[in-house]
Parts: C-alpha cells; structure tokens; sequence
C-alpha cells in the first residue's frame, strides 16, 4: 500500500485550551475544513478514544461519506483520530503547545488510498499535502478572527 506522510506546523495566536477545543469539536470542520460539508457526531458521552462522528464531503465533484473515530485523547495538549472512507483513511495526531501566549499546533499523518483511488493516488498525494495547509490556515484565520472564547468539550477521566 502507498503512505503518504503529512507533517504540518502552524502557530495560532490564540490560547491553547480555544485552539484544543475547535480541533477536538469534529462537528466544527466544515468551518475550517475544505470539501467537508457535514459532520455529525454519533457517540454520546464526552469527548474521548472512541467518540465517533459522519462525516460527509464532496471529492472530485462526487458525494463522499467518511467516519471519524478519536483514537487518542490529553486534554488541551494532543488529539489522535481516524478517518475512513472509501476513497482512502487519514490518520492523524495533533499536538499542541502554549508559547508566548499563542499555541504552536503540530499534526503528524498518514494518509493511505482505497481500492479505488489506487491508481489516482500519485496525484492526490500531493494534493492531500496542500489541502491541510489550506485548511490549516483557514483554521488560524478563523481562531484569531475571533474573539469569544470557545467551549471546551467535554473531556473523559478529566
């Protein structure tokens, strides 16, 4: 099968604890996430390993339906999760540091090909590489657009 590893890095000038919660709130990607235009979660409960969520989007112009498991959960400091779908799995583990104020955000991950997209699958590598720079910066525009402080989910064994 051919990996392709992303490793990202962006500073937001927002408190750690904001930025934590708008990444571990996956109800909130299609504010900050392209091509994601639904996502719903399915677990009850506070947010830990095994909450899981729908997701929907488009790609190549073609309705995509995904699910995203949290598989890894440290309050404020680091959130690992799986998405699955048809066209290919992206794994990801985000962690997070306060740095003068701001969070530094560091996301480390994997992203693999269905069956069908195999033989596309050069292509979209790189496009998967550009695509979370975007949304990332879509992300550090948003956070420190706003001024609100955003709600913390809730958090299992905390």
């Amino acid at each position: 099968m051919i990996a392709v590893s992303v490793e990202d890095e962006l500073t937001i000038n927002r408190p750690q604890r904001e930025v934590f919660a708008v990444l571990a709130d996956k109800q909130r990607l299609p504010a900050w996430t392209a091509g994601v235009k639904r996502s719903k979660r399915l677990s009850t409960g506070p947010v830990g390993p095994g909450t899981t969520y729908a997701v929907v989007g488009k790609m190549l112009g073609r309705r995509l339906e995904s699910t995203y498991e949290v598989t890894g959960y440290a309050p404020h400091t680091e959130l690992s999760g799986r998405l699955v779908s048809s066209v290919f799995t992206f794994a990801e583990t985000y962690r997070l540091e306060e740095e003068d104020g701001a969070t530094v955000v560091r996301l480390e991950a994997l992203a693999e090909p269905g069956t069908s997209m195999r033989f596309l699958w050069p292509v979209l590598a790189l496009a998967v590489h550009r695509q979370v720079r975007a949304d990332h910066r879509r992300l550090k525009t948003m956070l420190e657009r706003k001024r609100t402080k955003a709600a913390v989910p809730d958090v299992k064994g905390a």
